[in-house]
């Protein structure tokens, strides 16, 4: 019997061969797979947690901008018990904070604030950490963003009264920041919640603001709109840009001052200054009565806290000397109604409207202001009747803004809005201006 010799080792060999290489091609072709998978897992991630590490940076700015609002009212004059002449933000940053959620939020100690916060995450898979740090820079919401701002009504009586505006802070049209009538500009708004402007024949260069459920009358000679040389007509309504009645904005009341350590001023009767008020803080509990050549003389930055009536007789006066602050605060949280009665008051300049500062509290319910001398202030007092008696014998008249529940003007007043206030007036809170992102190393 013949054998038959195997003939295909060869043949198997390449087969294995070829195998072994299929096998290492796949492999390497699976493994690559599989990483260009990791990778792109890696990288999905990676771009997840920066856009995570973005928003918790924002959660951190919205913290931050709940604690301005929240602490405004103890950093700025209407904190309603603390003085923006004598508190800052202090040393260093007003709040600090590292939260779990992952970011951590500084707010600066410069007016109005900025807020730095960062975010960080943490990639999966790898555990690298990102942080991403977002900067924002806040602006005053200003309790006097108009000229008048009155709950229940306005009521403008006389020929000869005037609402305009001008700016404080631009000294090259308006020396030692003092109104003058060749630069004015027709910024004099006059708002309302509710009730009725009574425009009467006055003159408003500025628009006026209503509530939904407030409305206006018009004299025959009154009129709203721009200013003579820009409008020449002068008539009436000057158009439908002038005239907004979507007004809504709420008016807290005052809240008592936080007087541990205040003590009453001195008192020299004998002395034509009865009052002479240095820096620091004041008050009176009780009545303030300025009789005939009495003056309350303002020398330094001062708070001053009466809690009774104030009223300064005519032939006393108030003033504010140069580089003086007064924030006067008038009333109590509850109990019985108190008037402030103001004759001649003068801020001497180059002050402006922040250096006489006056916050009514609840009880404080009339507020007069009588003489013939310029009135170089802010009132904020929304549970007060604002009377205006007279009038000057010049042009400056009342250079500030007025917030109150009700306005009645006689005379021939005239009332000039300083549109600085909206930057640097008393803040009702703030507001975000503008942010971006920088590095950590910032």
């Amino acid at each position: 019997m013949q054998t038959r010799p195997f003939r295909y080792s060869n043949q198997s060999g390449s087969v294995l061969v070829i195998s072994l290489i299929l096998g290492v091609l796949l492999g390497t072709t699976l493994a690559s797979y599989l990483y260009w998978v990791r990778t792109q897992n890696l990288l999905v991630a990676e771009s997840q947690a920066w856009n995570s590490a973005l928003a918790i940076a924002e959660a951190g700015i919205e913290e931050g901008m709940a604690q301005i609002n929240i602490n405004s009212g103890t950093a700025n004059a209407l904190a309603f018990g603390s003085s923006i002449a004598t508190n800052s933000w202090g040393a260093g940053p007003v709040y600090s904070r590292t939260n779990a959620l992952g970011y951590r939020v500084t707010v600066s100690n410069d007016m109005p604030p900025t807020i730095y916060s960062s975010g960080t995450t943490t990639v999966p898979l790898v555990g690298k950490a990102i942080t991403r740090t977002v900067m924002v820079k806040t602006a005053t919401n200003s309790l006097f963003n108009v000229a008048i701002a009155a709950l229940t009504s306005v009521d403008n009586k006389g020929n000869d009264i005037i609402v305009d505006a001008y700016d404080s802070s631009d000294t090259v049209h308006f020396t030692n920041g003092v109104y003058n009538s060749t630069y004015a500009f027709a910024g004099g708004d006059v708002a309302l919640v509710a009730g009725i402007i009574g425009i009467g024949n006055s003159d408003i260069h500025g628009r006026l603001f209503t509530g939904p459920s407030a409305t206006y009358s018009l004299g025959p000679q009154g009129l709203v709109g721009d200013m003579p040389w820009i409008w020449a007509t002068q008539n009436g309504i000057q158009s439908t840009d002038w005239v907004f009645n979507d007004f809504n904005k709420e008016f807290a009341d005052v809240r008592v001052p936080d007087t541990r350590g205040w003590l009453p001023p001195a008192v020299n009767p004998n002395s034509s200054n009865t009052y002479n008020l240095a820096t620091g803080s004041y008050i009176i509990n009780g009545d303030l009565i300025l009789q005939n050549n009495n003056e309350l003389y303002v020398a330094g930055v001062a708070t001053l806290y009466v809690t009774g009536n104030i009223n300064a007789k005519n032939g006393s006066k108030i003033t504010i000397g140069p580089g003086g602050i007064l924030i006067l605060y008038a009333g109590a949280a509850t109990g019985s109604a108190v008037s402030v009665v103001f004759n001649m008051v003068n801020n001497t300049a180059p002050n402006n409207a922040n250096n006489l500062q006056i916050f009514g509290l609840p009880t404080m319910t009339s507020f007069t202001l009588t003489g013939n001398d310029t009135f170089m202030g802010t009132l904020y007092a929304p549970e007060a009747n604002f009377a205006l008696k007279g009038g000057g014998s010049g042009i400056l008249d009342y250079q500030g803004a007025v917030v109150v529940s009700s306005i009645t003007m006689n005379g021939q007043f005239k009332l000039h809005y300083d549109k600085n206030l909206s930057r640097v007036g008393a803040p009702k809170g703030y507001t975000l201006a503008y942010w971006r992102e920088i590095s950590p190393a910032q």
